[in-house]
């Protein structure tokens, strides 16, 4: 193996800091300890994985009561299940297409990418660094102490590597330019406003 010899010579600095004192215990520089309570908002995509939160904390969940304080001493129960009380829990959000980029792109081809909502969201009271772990080992996840939100069963990040189409036919090319409408488009204002530009084709 052969080693890399530097080829040029630089100060690593390390004098300034070798007889540097400890900073004080209330150096901003040294991060706190968490303050407890601890709220952990735990987010649920389906109905069933609400039943089995409800099992591994050995208590009846509702969703009327989304606030649940957490204790290693609480006894738990079991049998325990998820009760549904609201009459449409996975009603859409249409507040986006209220939006003043949907208003100025209507005749455009429609295209629908509504956002589906959560079923349920759950707030997590921790009392203490002990009842934080023991949590996390219940429901058998490693989140940071400053995490502030997780979802429940944990979901895998998707991988869109090697996630693409490539055309078969000769006449691959696109005849015409494409455009891509973007909700962010710079020296973009609202309509009637002085800076607001048009988008001619």
């Amino acid at each position: 193996m052969t080693q890399v010899v530097e080829s040029t010579v630089y100060d690593d600095l390390m004098h300034l800091i070798k007889d540097e004192p400890p900073p004080s215990q209330d150096d901003p520089r040294i991060k706190q300890a968490k303050d407890y309570p601890f709220t952990l908002k735990v987010h649920i995509n389906e109905r069933g994985d609400c039943d089995k939160l409800a099992e591994l904390l050995g208590r009846n969940l509702s969703s009327d009561e989304t606030k649940i304080r957490f204790s290693t001493k609480a006894k738990r129960a079991t049998g325990c299940r998820y009760f549904e009380k609201r009459q449409n829990p996975l009603k859409l959000s249409t507040a986006h297409r209220k939006r003043d980029e949907a208003l100025l792109w209507g005749s455009t081809t429609d295209f629908r990418n509504d956002p589906t909502p959560l079923f349920q969201t759950f707030e997590i009271t921790l009392g203490d660094v002990e009842e934080h772990i023991a949590f996390l080992r219940l429901i058998k996840q490693q989140l940071s102490f400053d995490t502030s939100y997780t979802y429940f069963p944990q979901t895998e990040k998707a991988v869109s590597k090697g996630s693409f189409w490539i055309s078969k036919f000769e006449d691959h090319q696109p005849r015409y330019p494409l455009f891509i409408v973007s909700k962010g488009r710079a020296f973009c204002k609202r309509q009637g406003h002085p800076t607001f530009r048009a988008q001619r084709f």
